[in-house]
């Protein structure tokens, strides 16, 4: 008797196909096949009607401003307060002077974490300045002093973000700058390519559900446009 895989989910079907011996049950194999294909055309299918739907009725601007600027770099500015806090204590409280191993501490958090936040946070400054997204509905337009992107929701191609690993990993950092993203996307018939950092839209938020259906993810520990 052969199982209903009508009933399987899609992970359970990936399971049956990738361990099932296709020489010695070559009609279950490929009804699990069948089974897969249709349920991920489905699935496919139900994510293009919700991100159209939503786009649809969608509404909305985004610009940088002195509030994305502090967002961003509040993690690391945390941290460095706290660790020249701790250095203080160590230097005057507890008598060890300037210089000695509390100072190699607050000096390595320096350089892991003060620098390659500046670094990331003048980059991205640079790739978005002046920038506005604006959505109508399906009409987007992205722009600055030099240039505009006007484009309609459907000629959006393809669309790759950069995300950080503590993402993927719920939330475990490696580096402070972690909090550094952004996204690319390929309109087409248009040349070049359109990017959207973390300081223009928060997390990425907009760019996140803009079109799911042609999106793709890339994990990194540091985002570097």
């Amino acid at each position: 008797m052969n199982p209903d895989y009508s009933k399987y989910n899609i992970e359970e079907l990936i399971e049956v196909c990738s361990s099932i011996d296709r020489e010695k049950y070559p009609e279950r194999y490929e009804s699990a096949k069948t089974q897969l294909a249709l349920k991920q055309q489905s699935k496919f299918d139900a994510v293009k009607n919700s991100e159209k739907h939503y786009n649809n009725q969608n509404r909305e601007s985004h610009r940088i401003n002195a509030s994305s600027h502090l967002k961003e770099f509040l993690p690391t500015s945390t941290i460095l307060v706290c660790c020249f806090a701790i250095w203080l204590h160590f230097s005057i409280n507890k008598g060890l002077g300037w210089l000695g191993l509390h100072s190699m501490f607050a000096l390595f958090w320096l350089l892991i974490a003060l620098i390659p936040q500046l670094i990331l946070h003048l980059r991205y400054s640079s790739v978005n300045k002046n920038h506005q997204i604006v959505q109508d509905k399906r009409l987007i337009s992205i722009s600055s002093k030099d240039l505009k992107h006007v484009f309609s929701w459907d000629d959006i191609d393809s669309v790759d973000l950069y995300l950080p690993t503590s993402q993927y990993f719920s939330g475990s950092r490696i580096v402070p700058s972690e909090n550094y993203s952004f996204g690319i996307i390929q309109v087409k018939g248009m040349k070049g390519k359109v990017i959207i950092t973390s300081l223009l839209d928060t997390e990425l938020l907009w760019l996140r559900w803009l079109k799911p259906s042609v999106t793709k993810r890339h994990w990194r520990v540091i985002s570097f446009v």
